[in-house]
């Protein structure tokens, strides 16, 4: 198990610890800068990131609890983008971030159906 705390730099140890996760794939020549970050949340679903992914300097990767985040082969993350996920966001195989951009599949509350306001109602 590990225990990366948000904002931890990612190195060639943490990445290998994330790859021995069993709810983690991470796949070879994958290339990660100085200073790039991933959070994992301890109830994280998965993480997929896919050969040949290159992650920029100042990137984050968030994955939430119950977040999914999927990373198709040869993908770029520019530099200081963030991708954060509380449910799930799959990037398709050779999709170019730019630099500075922010990706997230929430507004910091969680979508469940049985927090939606209202639930059970009938029209």
């Amino acid at each position: 198990m590990f225990n990366l705390q948000q904002g931890a730099t990612v190195t060639e140890s943490t990445l290998t610890e994330i790859a021995a996760h069993p709810r983690c794939r991470i796949g070879s020549n994958i290339t990660i800068e100085n200073g790039a970050s991933i959070y994992l949340d301890p109830q994280f679903k998965y993480l997929e990131i896919a050969d040949g992914v290159a992650i920029s300097r100042g990137a984050h990767l968030e994955v939430n609890r119950d977040g999914t985040l999927i990373i198709g082969k040869n993908v770029t993350i520019g530099r200081n983008s963030t991708i954060a996920t509380m449910c799930s966001i799959t990037i398709g195989d050779g999709v170019g971030i730019a630099n500075h951009v922010s990706l997230r599949d929430h507004n910091h509350r969680e979508n469940r159906i049985e927090l939606v306001q209202g639930k059970g109602r009938t029209p």
